[in-house]
């Protein structure tokens, strides 16, 4: 089922070659932004981002700016400053005056995210218009509605990354859900959320395989397999945006073996950036080459 009320248009993500999933979905005249946030990785193979890169975060940070002054509503799934913006980043923070903010809440967060939500929560409050603590709370609003899942981890179970909130927005019988961060999902019990859900379309991050070995264990990768597998069989998900952790990896296909059995089931994966009829530019996996030419 494509969406007919529904529209998504992906800002940022890695397949763009900036770290993010900053997402802006469209119910008739109304804008919603989940996760306004871009960044670059700071150091990958020894290397610095390259000048291609900036170049590359500059371009995504501002069309993020420029979808926020058309959103009256604004997510933020968890506090990693590729979700959200830096502090010192007065520009990008002025995105929130007087806009409604649903944000992740205190509750079920790690000690370094405790301390990042507590300087944006002083910074951003004074200039929205409504400050809203999120976790599995539903939010209704004039033409759709937000459904807030409870937090769920950043990848595995027990991890130390700590927790973030997935995001439903529902109109009539269409809905797309935002998965930031959960990582294929590695854990059962997200799973077990988005099949409960059954959203029309799904946005979800892929489990970074570039760590693999290292990491990232590779008995998480293939139960990251068995669950992005699991939800479509269960709730007959036709097209899936799969980015993010995984567009970091220039062999993503291969190590995250999903796309022809997705195929298979009748359900359409793609990049945000093939999702746009584009193809994917992954420069953070070619830093090495990069910095050669520079």
């Amino acid at each position: 089922m494509d969406l007919k009320k529904i529209r998504v248009k992906p800002l940022a993500f890695d397949s763009f070659s900036v770290r993010s999933m900053s997402t802006a979905v469209s119910i008739r005249k109304e804008q919603v932004l989940i996760d306004p946030g871009v960044a670059l990785g700071p150091i990958r193979f020894g290397l610095p981002p390259s000048k291609e890169e900036e170049k590359a975060f500059e371009e995504s940070r501002e069309r993020i700016i420029n979808e926020a002054l058309k959103s009256k509503i604004i997510v933020i799934s968890h506090y990693h400053y590729d979700h959200y913006p830096f502090p010192d980043d007065e520009e990008m923070n002025k995105i929130f005056r007087n806009k409604i903010l649903i944000a992740k809440d205190k509750i079920k967060i790690n000690k370094s995210q405790t301390a990042r939500e507590r300087l944006f929560e002083k910074k951003v409050k004074e200039e929205v218009e409504e400050f809203n603590f999120a976790d599995g709370r539903t939010f209704h609003y004039t033409s759709f509605d937000i459904k807030i899942s409870e937090p769920v981890p950043h990848g595995p179970d027990n991890t130390k990354l700590g927790f973030v909130i997935m995001t439903k927005i529902m109109k009539g019988s269409e809905s797309i859900l935002h998965a930031s961060d959960v990582q294929g999902p590695i854990s059962g019990r997200t799973a077990d959320l988005i099949i409960q859900e059954n959203p029309t379309f799904l946005i979800i991050d892929g489990p970074p395989t570039y760590l693999m070995g290292y990491r990232m264990p590779w008995t998480f990768i293939k139960t990251a397999e068995e669950n992005f597998l699991r939800i479509i069989k269960k709730t007959g998900i036709k097209r899936i945006i799969l980015d993010h952790h995984l567009l970091r990896d220039l062999n993503y296909k291969k190590h995250f073996d999903v796309y022809e059995k997705s195929k298979e089931l009748g359900c359409k994966v793609e990049t945000a950036a093939e999702f746009l009829g584009l193809k994917n530019k992954q420069l953070e996996a070619h830093r090495k080459e990069l910095s050669r030419m520079n």
